[in-house]
């Protein structure tokens, strides 16, 4: 495969805060953009002084998008008053941004129980149900909250979230707008009706949309990501490099955005570059396989090939089943080893495992497909 002319497989490009390998999905990208939802109504009031302290230091670590720490300061608070509809939603809230789905939806809805007709919380639950991918259920939710208010910003996102979600862009982009004409200047519309038009292919309107969230909102590490996403796509790679440095000067660390970066500094040809944003990645999350691959193929470019083989070592055992790492570090192998390098044997012999399972099952053309794969790393 090529993605640049360069490059035999394709860098990882992650899109924001959940990344999987390939360009970063348009569902998964507005995902990302429903951050902090506000629950209408008042608090319910807590039992004692230690449950308000632990939801007070909940919220602020929510304030802050640290939201492993916020759960469990929640979770503390619920511990402790277990009718804190507050506290509740705001759980919700922070298992959704985790991607902890089911627990968000339990979450949500104890809320929703404890604080009846507050539509923020029925916002959130329709957008665990998209996410959920029960779309039909999600859209009773929205209908019967567009009948009460008929202009709910949030309910508006999550109607054209939903569209994203059916694979009607289109009809996204038509609510996206009326969305953006009644509140022109909120963010996540902003940045979602970009998003939606550049999937289209409408680069120019794209760029119109999201060039408005940068100047309404200039100091926002988010707009800047998407905005070097948009141009990643569009092969403006200085622009994309530009706003993805922004993004870290707001935001210091964050993880999509280097991760975007690191893969445009490949795409550029500034490998060493690329493979020290990587490092930083590995050193913060030594999980993190994409960070590894691309190291692997920016090593591989530099010439280090024996170190290309062992990162690509590396991030295969990480996550053995992804078909790009594999397939460069076998291209590696064969093309720059000798057939007696014991890498050879061990890495085909995962071929052959598997070659056997297929045909334990009788599926004889996946067998043979394994086997050849094997025998060309260890004939």
């Amino acid at each position: 495969m090529k993605v640049d002319g360069n490059a035999d497989f394709p860098p990882p490009e992650n899109p924001p805060e959940r990344p999987k390998r390939g360009s970063v999905s348009l569902r998964f990208l507005l995902f990302s953009l429903a951050l902090c939802l506000v629950t209408e109504g008042g608090p319910l009031p807590a039992q004692g002084a230690d449950a308000a302290a632990y939801y007070n230091e909940g919220r602020d670590y929510m304030v802050r998008e640290d939201w492993y720490p916020a759960a469990e300061s929640l979770l503390e608070c619920l511990r402790l008053n277990p009718a804190h509809a507050e506290a509740s939603g705001a759980l919700a809230e922070c298992y959704y941004e985790l991607g902890e789905f089911d627990q968000a939806l339990s979450w949500v809805r104890k809320a929703r129980s404890l604080s009846r007709g507050n539509m923020g919380l029925a916002n959130l639950e329709a957008s665990i149900l998209i996410a959920l991918g029960r779309l039909d259920s999600a859209s009773s939710l929205i209908s019967e909250v567009l009948i009460r208010e008929p202009y709910n910003r949030e309910a508006l996102f999550a109607q054209a979230e939903l569209d994203i979600a059916r694979g009607r862009a289109g009809e996204a982009v038509r609510r996206f707008r009326e969305a953006v004409r009644r509140y022109p200047d909120d963010r996540r519309l902003l940045v979602s009706l970009a998003l939606a038009l550049g999937s289209l292919g409408e680069t120019g309107s794209a760029q119109t949309y999201i060039d408005r969230a940068l100047e309404r909102h200039p100091e926002d590490y988010r707009v800047y990501y998407y905005a070097s996403y948009l141009d990643a796509r569009a092969g403006r790679l200085q622009n994309a490099v530009r706003h993805a440095e922004r993004a870290l000067f707001f935001k210091p660390g964050y993880i999509p955005a280097r991760s975007l970066l690191a893969g445009l500094r490949y795409r550029l040809g500034q490998y060493d570059e690329a493979a020290r944003l990587c490092d930083e990645a590995i050193a913060q999350n030594r999980e993190d396989a994409g960070a590894w691959y691309l190291k692997g193929l920016a090593y591989s470019r530099l010439g280090r090939r024996a170190d290309a083989i062992a990162v690509l070592s590396a991030a295969a055992g990480i996550a053995p089943n992804d078909e790009f790492i594999r397939a460069a570090l076998e291209e590696l192998l064969i093309s720059g080893t000798s057939l007696e390098e014991p890498g050879r044997a061990r890495w085909a012999s995962w071929h052959f495992v598997r070659g056997r399972d297929y045909r334990s099952r009788n599926l004889s053309e996946e067998a043979l497909f394994e086997y050849r794969r094997g025998l060309r790393l260890n004939p």
